[in-house]
């Protein structure tokens, strides 16, 4: 998996791409040689407005804080990485499959 890389027992790298400005919110299921997840969202990339979608999305779906997710690199790019803590020991597994359900 390139698109999740484990720091320490509870600390993940998730690479993404994102597609804003889209008709729906989607989370498409990565093929193991991926480098990305892609994620579709509904918000335009202006003002912040298509960040915090998608930070809410992942908390959502990860059934996480917002305090536990944070996007580390492409604040201003479709290409972003997003710093993921968690309090109970999960997979990179685990976390593509709470995504993508």
């Amino acid at each position: 998996m390139n698109y999740i890389k484990k720091i320490s027992e509870n600390e993940f790298i998730i690479s993404l791409y994102i597609k804003p400005n889209s008709k729906n919110q989607h989370i498409f299921k990565p093929m193991l040689e991926d480098a990305y997840i892609t994620i579709s969202l509904c918000s335009v990339p202006r003002k912040n407005k298509a960040n915090v979608e998608l930070l809410k999305l992942l908390k959502k779906k990860l059934r996480s804080n917002l305090d536990q997710i944070h996007i580390i690199s492409g604040l201003k790019n479709q290409v972003k990485s997003v710093r993921m803590t968690t309090f109970k020991s999960i997979t990179e597994y685990d976390i593509v499959k709470l995504l993508t359900d």
